[in-house]
C-alpha cells in the first residue's frame, strides 16, 4: 500500500476550470498553470500485512490513516498505543505540528532518537474518495524526553516540527524580481515547486523592483504581502497551507456583501438538514453526494464534522482599538528625479488607513469604532446622549512611515532605464493599511470545536455559521412559522458568513462516549455585525 505524494492527491482547493468558481461567489482557486513538482519519499507497506509487522501493535493495515494517523519517523511507523495526542496547527504562516508519545521502554530514543534534519512523515484520510487527504513531511524542531523514576521504565517523547519545504529556510540566496506582488509570489511557488491558491483574478497594483537579500523565503514573502497594494478597500494575507499552496488571498473580496452570499436563516439552515437527511452513499462505488460547508450547533449534525460541540465568542474589541486606533494616519516624503526636476511641492503625502467597511452594512450593522458621535438635530437632544463625542478622534494613530524613492507615474514600466524610483507610491503606506484591516477582525470571532476530521473546510474560506440556542432544528417546527416568528432559538448575532482564519486538527485515543478521535477547531471572523437584540 503507497501513500502517495502532494502531486498526486485530490485537488484541495475549487481548480479555476470548475463551472462554481464563475458564479459571484468568492472562493480560494488553485493556479492550473503553477505545477506542483515538489515530492517526498513514499509512506508505503506492504499490502496485506498487519499493524503488528510494522511496529508491535496489532491494528490492521485498513485502519493506517483512517482510524488513527500513520506517522513515521525515522522509517518506524507509530503504533496507536504509542501516540498520546497529536495536533497540527493551521495558524500562522507555516503549518506546525505537536506530537506527545508514550513508551514503555527506552528502546525507541535508543535507537531511533529524531535528530538535526529528520522528518516526520504524516498521512491522515477519511473514509470518502471525494475528500481530500493530507500526506506531509514536517521537519521536526525539536525533541524533549522525560524518563520514569522509582523504578518505571516508560518515557515520554515530545516533538514539534513544522511542514518541510526544500530549501524554503534557507539564507543563502540574494534576488531580485520585477513585477507586482501577485506575480512575484506566483513567480516564487514555480521556484519551490508548490502551488499558488488565490481569490481575486484581478493584478495588484504595486509594479515595482523587489529585492530578496540573504533572508528566508517565508521572511521575504511576508514583507511582499506587508506592502501589497490594489486599491482602498482591498488588503491582502498569505500563508502555506497543508496541501503545499502558497494562499495570497484578498480578505475584502469574502467580507463584501455584493460579492457574496449573506443570508443564513431558517429556510437556508433547514433545506441543508433536510439535504444531509437525503444523504446516500453508493457503497459500491465509494462515491459521496456532495454538499454545501455549513457549520452549527444544531444536534441534528452530530456525528458529522460540521457539528460545533462547543464554541466560545472571543472579545478583544478594546485592547485591539487601543494598540491600533480606530484609524492610522501614514505621512510620507516621495521622492524622485522626475519630482525634483519638476519642482513638485507635492510630495508630501497623507493618507488616512479607516477599516475598508462594507457600505452597504454601515446603516443597519455594528462596526466596532467606540460610540457612535453626537450630530445636533440627528440624536436625541439629552445630556446622555450629548457626550457620545466622535471616538474616532479619541484613538487616532499618527505615524511618520518616512522617504520612500517612487516609480513615476509616468514612467514606461518596461523600459528599467528611464526609472526614476524602486517602489510603486503606496509602498511605505500599505503595511499600515493592512495591518489596520486585518487588525479590525481580530476584535471579535468564534472558535468552534467540531466532532471529528473535517478537511472539507480550509483556510480562507468564507463559510454559513448557523448558531441557536435550544441545540436542536426541526425542520417541521420552523416550516411553520415566518423567520421573524421564532427569535428566542436563533442566536441572530452569531449567525452568519465567517472567514475561517485559522485550523487545529487533534487527535487523542478514542475514549468511551467519544464519536471520534479526531477534534477540528475553527477561528472564524467577520467585520460587521448585527445589533444586539432586546432582552
Amino acid at each position: 500500500m503507497i501513500f502517495n505524494n502532494p502531486t498526486d492527491r485530490p485537488a484541495s482547493y475549487t481548480s479555476e476550470s470548475d463551472e462554481e468558481s464563475l458564479s459571484n461567489l468568492v472562493r480560494l482557486v488553485e493556479d492550473p498553470d503553477i505545477a506542483k513538482t515538489i515530492r517526498f519519499d513514499e509512506m508505503s507497506v506492504e499490502e496485506g500485512s498487519s499493524h503488528a509487522d510494522v511496529q508491535g501493535g496489532d491494528t490492521k493495515m485498513g485502519e493506517l490513516g483512517l482510524v488513527y494517523p500513520m506517522i513515521r519517523i525515522n522509517d518506524v511507523i507509530l503504533a496507536l498505543k504509542n501516540i498520546r495526542s497529536m495536533s497540527i496547527s493551521v495558524s500562522d504562516f507555516i503549518p506546525t505540528i505537536r506530537l506527545n508519545l508514550i513508551y514503555e521502554d527506552s528502546v525507541f530514543i535508543s535507537k531511533n532518537p529524531p535528530k538535526d534534519g529528520d522528518m516526520l512523515s504524516l498521512f491522515i484520510r477519511t473514509d470518502s474518495d471525494a475528500i481530500q487527504y493530507l500526506r506531509d513531511d514536517f521537519i521536526i524542531t525539536s525533541c524533549n524526553t522525560s524518563k520514569g523514576s522509582n523504578g518505571n521504565t516508560s518515557s515520554r517523547t515530545s516533538i514539534t516540527g513544522k511542514l518541510f519545504i526544500p530549501g524554503f529556510d534557507s539564507k543563502s540566496v540574494t534576488s531580485g524580481y520585477t513585477g507586482s506582488s501577485r506575480s512575484i509570489l506566483r513567480q516564487l511557488c514555480k521556484d519551490f515547486g508548490i502551488g499558488f491558491a488565490f481569490n481575486d483574478y484581478d493584478d495588484t497594483e504595486d509594479f515595482q523592483n523587489w529585492i530578496r537579500c540573504k533572508e528566508p523565503c517565508e521572511t521575504f514573502i511576508r514583507s511582499v504581502t506587508s506592502h501589497a497594494w490594489k486599491n482602498g478597500t482591498s488588503f491582502f494575507k498569505s500563508w502555506v497551507d497543508l496541501y503545499y499552496n502558497l494562499c495570497f488571498v484578498n480578505v475584502n473580496k469574502f467580507l463584501l456583501s455584493d460579492e457574496n452570499n449573506e443570508v443564513v436563516d431558517v429556510t437556508f439552515a433547514t433545506n441543508i438538514l433536510n439535504m444531509y437527511n437525503q444523504l446516500t452513499v453508493d457503497t459500491s462505488t465509494g462515491n459521496a453526494k456532495m454538499l454545501p460547508k455549513f457549520l452549527t450547533n444544531s444536534t441534528n449534525f452530530s456525528g458529522t464534522p460540521f457539528y460545533i460541540e462547543k464554541w466560545d465568542p472571543i472579545n478583544n474589541s478594546t485592547s485591539v482599538s487601543f494598540n491600533n486606533g480606530y484609524e492610522t494616519v501614514t505621512r510620507s516624503y516621495l521622492h524622485n528625479q522626475n519630482v525634483i526636476n519638476k519642482d513638485d511641492n507635492n510630495c508630501f503625502v497623507t493618507l488616512k488607513n479607516i477599516p475598508a467597511y462594507d457600505q452597504t452594512k454601515t446603516d443597519y450593522m455594528i462596526i466596532l469604532r467606540g460610540r457612535a458621535k453626537y450630530e445636533e438635530g440627528q440624536n436625541p437632544d439629552n445630556e446622555q446622549a450629548r457626550i457620545n463625542y466622535d471616538f474616532v478622534n479619541t484613538y487616532t494613530r499618527d505615524i511618520w512611515s518616512g522617504v520612500q524613492y517612487t516609480l513615476n507615474d509616468d514612467d514606461d514600466k518596461k523600459d528599467s532605464m528611464q526609472w526614476s524610483g524602486n517602489v510603486h507610491k503606496n509602498y511605505n503606506n500599505a503595511p499600515y493599511h493592512n495591518s489596520q484591516n486585518i487588525n479590525e477582525l481580530n476584535k471579535i470571532y468564534i472558535k468552534a470545536q467540531c466532532q471529528g476530521l473535517c478537511l472539507q473546510i480550509m483556510r480562507g474560506e468564507r463559510v454559513p455559521v448557523y448558531i441557536i440556542h435550544e441545540n436542536t432544528l426541526s425542520a417541521d417546527k420552523y416550516n411553520r412559522f415566518s423567520d421573524n416568528d421564532v427569535p428566542s432559538d436563533v442566536n441572530r448575532f452569531y449567525t452568519g458568513y465567517y472567514i475561517v482564519d485559522s485550523i487545529e486538527y487533534t487527535f487523542t485515543p478514542i475514549k468511551d462516549g467519544d464519536v471520534s478521535p479526531y477534534k477540528t477547531t475553527f477561528i472564524l471572523k467577520r467585520r460587521e455585525w448585527p445589533t444586539p437584540e432586546a432582552i
